[in-house]
């Protein structure tokens, strides 16, 4: 019955879920529900995947082009949500620098949002060009911007953490240089 008492130092250290360490997986699920709400009731019953010549003929129907919009989005939103409780559970009895790692887990969090991003905009593109017969240009163009914008994101995230884990190593090496003197 009587839980052993914790010091505000331990307290302190505990690392707790939010949801900003998976925001981007879950906005980008959250655009998908919406995408499909907008477009779908708008479809036929078959869905041309292509604008171009050559693949005329590329069909699928309403409720194939519906999985391929919202599976792989529960997956991706699954899955960053399983890294981050994991690597959470994992670090729980650390005693390291508590900020260095929520620093990490939205790294490691949101990276499945963009592989998320870019599926939406290949089913946005073909949902725009069944519904409104418009082509929003070429899928690599925005394929390459996503990429491009996570790579900024994530990477000054990545300097973020790598600064902070420089001074927690120079903190560290300065108080065992204090203690032997």
């Amino acid at each position: 019955m009587n839980e052993p008492q914790t010091t505000a130092e331990e307290q302190q250290e505990t690392i707790r879920f939010r949801w900003s360490f998976a925001i981007l997986p879950l906005l980008v699920f959250l655009a998908s529900i919406i995408s499909a709400g907008i477009f779908l009731p708008q479809l036929d019953g078959t869905v041309v995947l292509s604008a171009s010549a050559s693949d005329a003929g590329r069909e699928i129907s309403r409720a194939a082009l519906l999985s391929l919009l919202l599976v792989p989005n529960v997956i991706f939103t699954l899955i960053a949500l399983a890294l981050v409780r994991l690597l959470i559970s994992g670090v729980r009895d650390w005693r390291g620098d508590a900020p260095f790692i929520n620093r990490v887990l939205p790294l490691v969090g949101n990276m499945p949002g963009l592989i998320q991003a870019v599926i939406l905009v290949v089913i946005l593109q073909v949902c725009l060009y069944n519904v409104y017969e418009i082509s929003i240009g070429p899928f690599w163009v925005y394929a390459v911007a996503i990429m491009v914008a996570g790579a900024i994101i994530l990477g000054s995230q990545l300097a973020g953490v790598l600064k902070a884990s420089r001074k927690q190593k120079e903190k560290s090496l300065q108080e065992i240089d204090n203690n032997v003197r």
